[in-house]
């Protein structure tokens, strides 16, 4: 249809883009765990998406996250099938790569043509946030960036072009937006929530080799890993099309962790009834609801 930069039906290509490691990269641990269904064999899928919004980060922070995820997974166990997908990602690449040299070609020739001057937008945003900070280590407000930074003086202050699209818009960095919203106790706070999950999900998942659970901890940990480094150049992590995904990912986190006694040594390390391997699609969702039946016979 002639988009250089496809966003899908989200508001913005990075948007895509950071929705799209939350469900690419995990599917992607699973498919390097064993067999699994057909829903997460089609997790490489998420890297020709990411080409098509032709979103210099989203496509970086991807292509990372897969490599972390394929590297730790190799660690744990090399397997003939991890050495099948390695092969086929490499004849991929040689497909891929030049079309995504091609649309960012495209992408930063009209750029180019737009920009007459070395204007900044980004250094100058996080410049209002760091402004707006030490105006008020307590922050300005929840939601309240946009109205601060324009009544505040800060945007002019820190030399934001004065055009809607610019002064309408938040600091393209999650961290600095939360700091210059909510201050240092908030910044603190919300990074303390972050690192939480995080930290479970890649020790317990590590903890248990063995298990594809561990597998599927492994690839949510990268996920938030992947996710977190992109907030340092947007701050869409705040919208609520992320932040339903972050939720899922943290429900995932706590019920795996349980599940393989992380918080409690008398909680079973064996797969509940029907879940000795993560069933994935209505197959095996069917399969898992016939053995539960079978036991309870």
């Amino acid at each position: 249809m002639g988009i250089l930069q496809a966003p899908g039906t989200m508001t913005h290509q990075n948007l895509l883009g950071m929705v799209t490691h939350f469900i690419a990269l995990p599917a992607f641990a699973l498919l390097l765990s064993g067999p699994v269904g057909w829903v997460a064999s089609a997790a490489p899928i998420g890297i020709a998406i990411d080409v098509l919004t032709t979103s210099r980060g989203t496509l970086a922070f991807s292509l990372l996250g897969f490599a972390t995820i394929f590297v730790l997974s190799s660690l744990r166990k090399w397997t003939v099938r991890k050495r099948t997908v390695l092969m086929i990602g490499v004849l991929g690449a040689f497909l891929i790569v030049p079309f995504a040299i091609s649309s960012f070609e495209r992408r930063f020739t009209d750029q180019a043509e737009l920009m007459s001057s070395d204007y900044d937008e980004r250094a100058a945003f996080e410049k209002a946030a760091m402004l707006m900070l030490s105006d008020n280590p307590m922050g300005q407000g929840a939601n309240h960036y946009v109205m601060a930074a324009n009544l505040g003086g800060f945007n002019n202050r820190a030399g934001v072009v004065p055009v809607a699209g610019s002064e309408g818009a938040n600091v393209h960095n999650v961290y600095f937006l939360v700091a210059a919203e909510t201050g240092y106790l908030g910044l603190i706070t919300f990074v303390l929530m972050l690192l939480r999950p995080l930290t479970v999900a890649l020790l317990c998942g590590w903890s248990n080799r063995g298990d594809q659970r561990g597998d599927m901890l492994i690839g949510l940990g990268v996920t938030l890993l992947i996710v977190y480094l992109h907030g340092l150049f947007e701050w869409i992590f705040v919208l609520l099309e992320t932040q339903y995904m972050f939720a899922m990912d943290l429900g995932l986190v706590a019920g795996l962790a349980t599940q393989l006694g992380y918080w409690s040594r008398n909680a079973s390390r064996t797969a509940p009834v029907g879940t000795d391997r993560l069933s994935i699609g209505p197959a095996g969702a069917a399969a898992g609801a016939l053995r539960r039946t079978k036991v309870g016979r």
